[in-house]
């Protein structure tokens, strides 16, 4: 798929976040049936398999050196660890505060981008995205309480890779995308995981056949099909193309995916969604707006 340049980077970059917004409840659905190795390794065989056939269709030749260090580097963060760890989540913390968490990724990803183009970035750019991310700590610390078990801790351990995974991965990726373009940076990145996808999909599903209840459903399958074609391989088309553009500025909009994702935890999963979060999703799209203005000006 080529190139296209008159669609906007920005518009590419929104259209990725709507598309990426579907992922925490279609993978909550999924878990009523499948595991989260399950939901991972489904993933990134589907995806993987589908990447190897465009490729051989195009005749695509190795990428060059200059990408292959960041193309593992995206495989690794996007494919082989990210999926994997928003399952098991989920088997721990709401969709909602799962979705609402993940606003924590564009922060980081600036951070990763910045480091990788060893790039100044203004100051206020800084102060408006950690403040959204500082939000988003705030509000988990007050909906986990004051019990402070060894639980918990593990919970922080587990969002707190699951956000380094997806900003190594993403801003990666960035920097392949610049070089081979992004189409090719998605399906590289799936292909160069491949074998490992598919070993875990058979494991798991030996695992799955030898379960009380190993038949699964219609819908649970539609939801993976999504979740397979859709999150883990269209729309990395956009995101790669938009972040390759302006890596640290466009990531910022994903500060708005978890307004998407709780509109859609409570129209897929008729989960209730309250008014803090609510208004947290408020404060961070203003955090949002205040750090791409800012991206712009010096410091």
């Amino acid at each position: 798929m080529p190139q296209s340049s008159s669609f906007p980077a920005i518009g590419q970059a929104l259209l990725a976040i709507l598309l990426f917004s579907l992922s925490v409840p279609a993978a909550e659905l999924a878990l009523a049936e499948v595991s989260a190795n399950f939901i991972g390794a489904f993933r990134g065989t589907v995806a993987g398999i589908l990447a190897l056939i465009v490729s051989q269709w195009c005749r695509w030749s190795l990428p060059p050196k200059a990408a292959f260090k960041w193309l593992l580097l995206c495989s690794l963060g996007t494919v082989l660890i990210y999926p994997y760890l928003l399952g098991h989540a989920l088997e721990r913390i709401s969709a909602a505060n799962a979705g609402v968490i993940l606003a924590g990724l564009p922060l980081l990803t600036a951070v990763f981008a910045a480091v990788m183009q060893q790039q100044l970035i203004s100051l206020r750019f800084w102060a408006w995205a950690s403040a959204g991310m500082a939000a988003t700590v705030g509000y988990f610390m007050l909906q986990s309480g004051d019990d402070w078990q060894v639980q918990h801790w593990l919970d922080w351990l587990l969002l707190l890779a699951l956000l380094l995974s997806g900003a190594l991965g993403y801003a990666s990726g960035a920097q392949a995308a610049k070089r081979i373009g992004g189409w090719q940076t998605v399906c590289w990145a799936l292909i160069l995981a491949l074998p490992y996808s598919a070993w875990m999909l058979g494991w798991q599903l030996g695992w799955q056949l030898d379960q009380a209840n190993a038949v699964i459903s219609m819908q649970t399958w539609l939801v993976l099909g999504y979740a397979a074609i859709i999150n883990q391989w269209l729309a990395f088309l956009f995101w790669y193309r938009a972040l390759a553009h302006d890596t640290a500025g466009l990531s910022q909009l994903q500060l708005l995916q978890p307004v998407f994702t709780l509109l859609a935890i409570a129209i897929l999963l008729g989960q209730s969604v309250s008014l803090s979060q609510w208004l947290l999703c408020g404060l961070i799209v203003v955090c949002v707006a205040a750090a791409l203005k800012q991206r712009r000006q010096p410091a």
